[in-house]
Order: C-alpha cells, then structure tokens, then sequence
C-alpha cells in the first residue's frame, strides 16, 4: 500500500509538471507575452486580489474533499473494513452529482460572477431568490429519483453483495443534492464577500460533523454516519443561504443610503 501511494503521488506529480512545461512552450511557440504582475501597483494590487481568492477558493475545496474522505475514515475505524467497503461503494455511487456539478460550475460561476458585479442590488436579489427556487427544485427530484432507483443503480453497481448499500447511497444521494441546490450561492457570497464566509461555514461544518457521526454511528451504525452527511449538507446550504441573503440586504441598505 505505501509503494502503491508514492507511485500514485509522483505519477500526479509529474503530470503537473509536465503539463505547465508544455503550457510554458506553447505560450513561447504562439508568441504569447508573460507579464510580470509586480511589474506596476495596479498589476500588484490585481495580482494579490487573485492570489487570495484563487487560495480561498483552493482551501475550500480541500474542506469539502476532506470532509467527504473523513466519513470513510470513521466508518473504517469505527465500524470495520466490511462496512468501510459498503459506505465506500455508496459514497462514490452518490458523487454522480458531483460529476455534474462539476462541469456546471464551470459555466455557471463566471455568469452569476458578473451578474453580481453588475445587477442592481434590487435585482440582483430578485434573481437570487429565484434561482434559488428553481436549483431547489431541481435537487429535490434529483434526490427523489435517486431515492427511489436506490436498489437497482446498487445492484448493478455493485451486485447482490452490496444489497445493503442502497439506504446508504439513498441518503448520501440526497446529501450531494444540497450541493447542487447551493451552487449559485457560492460565486454570489464569494463576490459580495469573498471566500471567508464559506471557510467559516465549511470549516464549521467539520467540527459539528466529526461528534455528530460519532453519536449517531453509536446509536443507529453505519447509516448513523451517512444521516450526519446528510445533517450537515443541508446545514451548509442553509447557512449559505442565510448569509446571501444578509449579504444583499446590507447591499440593498447602502444603496438605497446613497
């Protein structure tokens, strides 16, 4: 396992190495011009801006990945490796989701971006709480479906010996389908607020769902753990909820003072 690990590592290593060397050639071969960004202080200032949202945004997908990766941690030691086996069928079972956030949030992201920048707070709100609606409503069937295609998407996946998973991928599933729901709300916090608020929220996160699993595993076993995702996820949306919506009313306040 450790050779396996350091194989892994340094194959991923090297891949990023070799991969910002070939964008090096490519921008000398299209005669691309690579700026210095202390060359000027308006350079410096834009440079320190980007800086620091790139590493809050860099921090807060390390939180949510450590996050879903400590549940099989606890599971292992708590439960043993046969449920450790079953969560994690389930666990990536359920990040389908995430395979469609994914590439969502590329498109999405930029677009309410801008929206955020240049909208009236009155309108910005507006559109806000209808997107909200809308996202909410599309996590809600996407978890109704995965509730109730639980048994055959764990029997193909995973065959009759893995039966037992299906609650687990049912509960993970819906857990995931906060995220989808709250997928607007980061770029609008990030852009009213910075990626400070959603540390804050996320790190939170961690601390309440490490003794929630603790407790719930104790009292109801393996599925006590997936229930605590699910506890959590839908915290984290409320939260990031609350804070937009505080976030554009303070907006909406101040300009209405000027």
């Amino acid at each position: 396992m450790p050779d396996y690990v350091i194989v892994l590592a340094a194959v991923g290593a090297f891949y990023n190495l070799t991969l910002f060397v070939r964008m090096l050639l490519y921008a000398r071969q299209e005669h691309i011009e690579l700026l210095n960004p202390l060359r000027s202080r308006s350079k410096r200032r834009f440079f320190w801006a980007f800086l620091a949202m790139a590493t809050g945004t860099s921090l807060l997908s390390t939180l949510v990945s450590a996050r879903r990766h400590l549940a099989l941690f606890l599971v292992a030691g708590l439960l043993g490796e046969v449920a450790a086996g079953s969560y994690s069928l389930a666990s990536r079972l359920a990040t389908m989701v995430s395979r469609l956030t994914g590439p969502l949030n590329q498109v999405i992201f930029p677009e309410i971006a801008k929206l955020s920048r240049q909208e009236p707070p009155s309108r910005l709100y507006r559109l806000n709480a209808r997107t909200t609606v809308v996202s909410a409503c599309a996590a809600t069937g996407m978890a109704v479906v995965g509730v109730l295609l639980q048994n055959p998407i764990v029997l193909l996946a995973g065959g009759s010996a893995y039966a037992e998973a299906s609650l687990l991928f049912a509960i993970l599933f819906a857990a995931e389908c906060f995220g989808l729901a709250g997928m607007h709300l980061n770029p609008l916090i990030q852009v009213l607020a910075g990626t400070k608020p959603l540390l804050k929220i996320t790190a939170l996160a961690i601390a309440i769902y490490v003794p929630l699993c603790l407790a719930l595993s104790g009292w109801i076993g393996i599925s006590g753990i997936a229930w605590a995702g699910l506890l959590v996820s839908a915290a984290v949306y409320a939260a990031m909820m609350v804070v937009s919506h505080l976030l554009l009313k303070r907006r909406i306040r101040l300009a209405e003072d000027i």
